[in-house]
């Protein structure tokens, strides 16, 4: 449900804890990241893999990754060229123009 008292915020804070994603019962998710571009990267990937993860329990038992393919995937995903890249290609999906570049092709 929605967090709509302090005494709600402080349960979100401590069930999130270290985590950067919470599943809220009746609402969504909430994420958190060190930058704006960490949270969209951390929203983007949750969903995604939460429709892999269902589709792919049709195919029958699913084998997770262990927690050292886990940091693994999370150190390349995170690193400054890998979140720099996947920025750019969100931005120009979106139709966004950086203003150094609008200024340029005046």
């Amino acid at each position: 449900m929605l967090v709509r008292n302090v005494q709600q915020g402080r349960s979100l804070a401590k069930t999130l804890g270290d985590n950067v994603a919470v599943l809220m019962r009746g609402h969504g998710c909430s994420v958190t990241g060190r930058t704006v571009r960490d949270a969209v990267r951390i929203a983007v990937y949750l969903m995604v893999n939460a429709r892999l993860q269902t589709e792919a329990t049709r195919f029958g038992e699913v084998r997770f990754l262990s927690e050292g393919e886990i940091d693994s995937t999370a150190e390349m995903s995170a690193s400054p060229l890998a979140a720099d890249r996947l920025w750019e290609y969100w931005a120009g999906r979106s139709g966004y123009v950086p203003v150094q570049q609008s200024i340029k092709q005046r």
